[in-house]
């Protein structure tokens, strides 16, 4: 009896045992991507739980973050009791939550979550908190917890739509059902929820898609698989208007393979639609070996269904620094190895459980000597930083194998920001002093070793793509003004360890353009306003008598000068060649000086092949030079590691879209901004001023609007030509007390004073770019009318610093600021509707050739419907209506011109 007592109770001991590994094992799965049960000072996570499920993983920042955008959304409805789970067991904590605005940090609600409403179960707690009565909007509110713990604050973020909570549930149960089916084999359930598409594909193990063999999808590769982990379910997207949504399940499973086992990492990501009935568009399953010694071949990892490869080499070939699946690898070629250098995971563990996707790295340079340095940017997983948002500098000797961090600098931004601004330009010194970087239209070189950050120039652009940077990434050029038609300068930086060399590029009274760069040199093509040839609707066409080609000190190495008469146009790259057509202008002279046209002819098509032997003739004679510190040149000595908080503080303003929630662009004007936003995905325009945020533009605009209160004015009989002016006092008596009158507005409105004439059979007369043009108050003189940039800055004379011209515009985007109750002025063509090309004409004016139509015309749009848009005309005085396709195909023909006041 005592030996079978002794066996009970050893195989009780021993069912005990299994059932709390696997319960311990479960609860691992779901533990914090910061932390290990190894780490006692591990940050915990939070995640959203309903119906006894848990999603959207939460990740701690140890400081409050005044502006951020998250990887992960869901819907709650007004006055919803939500419930969130900390996987911590802490002595003391106070939970407090918060309803924000995201775009203003407005808090709209704020409370404490009371004890009541907190339950500690084993090792994670369940916290209630409700949602106030919040009205639906276009973009996502935030909700953001602070959770202290021990004297400690960690903040924790979640957007979310107010919505039908009940959509969550229908996402879950379709992506868990399809994933579940896969592993079961069940082919009826795969065909009925998959889409319907041919399965033209072979799938591989470690990459499966929606068009892959069934036997793919099903996990039909001949080998043993075993789930390790429960799904962790992201809900990456919500598209409210579209009813649209993108779903990510990541996972870990057991391969038997020669007796041993391999554990793979894999991710499943679904791309679905619907309200109540939801389906499948697309499904995409991804999975990568996550141990060291479990690592597949170079060739597997570099294989074509891996993920995008960045890749580095020394320049003796004897290393190769790659980017995989957000880690870095490296392949030694003298001892014919490879091995993984960097990887947000637990080493030594057959879990990842730390593989947070909210980073990215860069390679900066591998030496000859198998020293890399790289920076990871983004969200810190782990490490001294673990929970912080910012820039971490590596340095990795492939000799002695040491990895170290030599620097972090915090940022005020999110990923999504850093991501655009970042990977157009981030380099440091060779010795890890010095770091450059772009951010917010401007340059910084980031001292690392004393910690701080010195502000070289402020008067780059915001949009990044509009900065050209050579290849070896050490001169950086753009063109002054943002403006194409006026633009006369380009600026550069040349940099060179701590000396910085800034030039400039330009030629008296001539305008220039940046074409492109090839290896380490830049094209710069030199034209005359007068040689400029607009098309009614704003299309430029540039014609270059010049083409300067310059290093990347910003010297002239070479130069391409038309003869007379002649001009570079049509400029394609090729290769390590640019071809180009060389014409000259061709009049077409007709018997009304109306019907004359300027038109272009080639005479023939050259190439220029780059020459990379060529050097500059003598040293340039624009150029400033900065030596920022001179006893870092003389005194290199080991890195020590620096940690810095980078706050700019550059008050240019500028302007961001936000796409869905995330940061996709700054921009140096509105228009630019509205150009670039998606009209499949909830867009947010925001105004940045001295640090401030203002929203521009946000959400669907109402379905009617009339704006009450908008004086009707004539502009007849003083002014018959007077639209322009007319309708900007209809504009600014709107908002002004002290009425504007628009005589007043016509005398003091810009004027072009060229005389109309008829010079060899052409009419040369003004530009209305540049002030109005001809008579406005005598119809019996010759006169035209003038456009929006001088009626802008009118405008911004009464009303400085609240007048936008959005002009470049889509027509919706113009109907969006109606919508929001502001009135616009735009041209219009007086037939409310396409310009006839036979009412279109040329005339040879000082800053070009350029069309016109006398079917000009200026109104004030106050209101619209869904087939109607409604405006105050001057010549009519009275409130029009208009077919609103009609309307916008004539505004369109006069080149999206539209001015506002907010």
């Amino acid at each position: 009896m005592k030996k079978l007592g002794f066996r009970v109770f050893i195989l009780a001991l021993l069912m005990f045992i299994l059932v709390g590994h696997a319960y311990i094992e479960t609860q691992r799965t779901s533990l914090s991507k910061d932390a290990s049960r190894d780490d006692t000072d591990a940050y915990p996570v939070l995640s959203i739980s309903r119906n006894e499920r848990s999603y959207n993983i939460m990740y701690p920042y140890t400081r409050c973050i005044p502006f951020i955008t998250a990887d992960s959304y869901t819907y709650f409805e007004s006055n919803e009791v939500v419930e969130v789970i900390l996987e911590d067991q802490p002595k003391t904590m106070l939970f407090q939550y918060e309803i924000l605005n995201p775009l203003n940090q407005e808090v709209l609600d704020t409370a404490y979550i009371r004890n009541k409403n907190i339950i500690q179960s084993g090792d994670h707690i369940r916290a209630q908190l409700v949602i106030p009565n919040l009205a639906s909007k276009a973009y996502p509110y935030m909700l953001r917890l602070t959770y202290k713990r021990d004297g400690e604050s960690l903040y924790y973020y979640q957007p979310f739509y107010i919505g039908d909570s009940q959509r969550i549930d229908y996402l879950y149960d379709t992506v868990m059902t399809i994933h579940n089916a896969a592993l079961d084999k069940d082919e009826k359930t795969l065909n009925a929820l998959l889409p319907k598409v041919e399965r033209s594909l072979e799938g591989t193990f470690s990459a499966v898609s929606n068009r892959s063999n069934m036997d793919a999808v099903m996990w039909q590769f001949g080998k043993d698989i075993l789930p390790m982990s429960e799904p962790k379910i992201t809900i990456n997207t919500i598209d409210p208007e579209h009813q649209q949504y993108e779903v990510a399940l990541d996972y870990t499973v057991a391969v038997r393979k020669n007796y041993e086992f391999e554990y793979w990492d894999f991710t499943e990501t679904y791309q679905l639609s619907g309200d109540k009935l939801i389906q499948v568009n697309h499904f995409t399953r991804h999975g990568m070996m996550n141990a060291d010694k479990h690592k597949s071949t170079l060739q597997s990892i570099m294989a074509p269904e891996s993920a995008h490869i960045e890749s580095l080499q020394s320049d003796n070939g004897s290393y190769h620094a790659f980017i995989r699946d957000r880690e870095v690898w490296l392949l030694d070629g003298r001892r014919e190895s490879y091995s993984k250098i960097f990887g947000f995971d637990i080493l030594n563990s057959d879990y990842i459980i730390d593989n947070y996707n909210q980073h990215r790295i860069k390679l900066l340079d591998i030496n000859d000597s198998g020293i890399l340095t790289y920076v990871v940017y983004g969200y810190m997983n782990t490490g001294l930083n673990r929970g912080k948002n910012g820039i971490a500098l590596y340095q990795y000797n492939a000799i002695t194998g040491d990895n170290e961090e030599a620097a972090f600098i915090h940022m005020p931004y999110g990923l999504d920001k850093m991501e655009k601004e970042l990977r157009r330009y981030i380099t440091v010194t060779e010795d890890l002093r010095m770091l450059q970087l772009l951010s917010d239209g401007a340059y910084y070189q980031v001292n690392l070793k004393e910690g701080l950050v010195n502000l070289i120039s402020d008067q780059m652009p915001y949009d990044t793509r509009k900065i050209y940077v050579t290849d070896n990434q050490s001169a950086l050029f753009w063109e002054k003004d943002t403006h194409p038609r006026i633009n006369r300068q380009v600026d550069g930086l040349t940099v060179d360890k701590y000396i910085i060399q800034q030039r400039v590029e330009s030629r008296e009274e001539v305008s220039n353009h940046i074409l492109g760069t090839y290896n380490n040199q830049i094209v710069v093509g030199y034209y005359h306003m007068k040689d400029t040839m607009e098309k009614l609707d704003g299309t430029m066409t540039f014609l270059y008598h010049a083409l300067v080609f310059l290093d990347d000190r910003g010297q002239v190495i070479d130069e391409l000068k038309a003869p007379i008469g002649r001009f570079y146009h049509d400029i394609q790259w090729q290769d390590n060649k640019i071809a180009y057509s060389v014409v000259r202008k061709e009049k077409d002279i007709r018997s009304s000086p109306t019907g004359s046209k300027v038109l272009l002819q080639e005479i023939v098509r050259q190439d220029y092949l780059f020459d990379e032997v060529k050097t500059p003739p003598g040293p340039s004679q624009q150029m400033k030079t900065y030596v920022l510190d001179e006893r870092m040149v003389k005194d290199i000595r080991k890195t020590r590691y620096t940690e810095l908080i980078f706050d700019n503080k550059n008050t240019k303003k500028g302007y961001e879209l936000i796409g869905q929630g995330h940061y996709s662009g700054s921009y140096d004007t509105l228009t630019d901004a509205l150009l670039a936003t998606d009209k499949h995905k909830q867009s947010t325009i925001l105004k940045k001023e001295e640090g401030q945020y203002t929203i521009m533009y946000a959400g669907k605009k109402p379905e009617s609007i009339h704006i009450a209160g908008v004086p009707v004015i004539p502009q007849k009989p003083e002014l018959p030509r007077g639209c322009e002016v007319t309708s900007l006092s209809m504009l600014l008596n709107y908002y002004l007390d002290d009425k504007v009158d628009k005589l007043q507005l016509a005398d003091e409105v810009k004027k072009d004073p060229a005389p109309y004439e008829v010079t060899d059979g052409m009419i040369c007369f003004g530009n209305a770019h540049y002030g109005f043009v001809g008579d406005m108050a005598n119809a019996n003189n010759k006169g035209y009318g003038v456009y929006h940039e001088p009626i802008a800055q009118l405008a911004n004379h009464y009303m400085p610093g609240k007048v936008l011209d959005i002009t470049g515009s889509d027509f919706e985007h113009v109907l969006h600021y109606v919508g929001k109750g502001y009135p616009v002025w735009v041209i219009s063509p007086n037939i409310y509707q396409q310009v006839p090309d036979a009412s279109i004409h040329q005339w040879q004016t000082s800053h070009g050739i350029v069309e016109m139509s006398y079917t000009q015309h200026a109104v004030l749009i106050i209101g619209y419907d869904k087939g109607y848009v409604y405006f105050n005309d001057p010549s009519k005085n009275m409130v029009l209506k208009r077919h609103l396709e009609a309307f916008k195909a004539g505004w369109e023909s006069f080149g999206h011109q539209a001015v506002f006041i907010y």
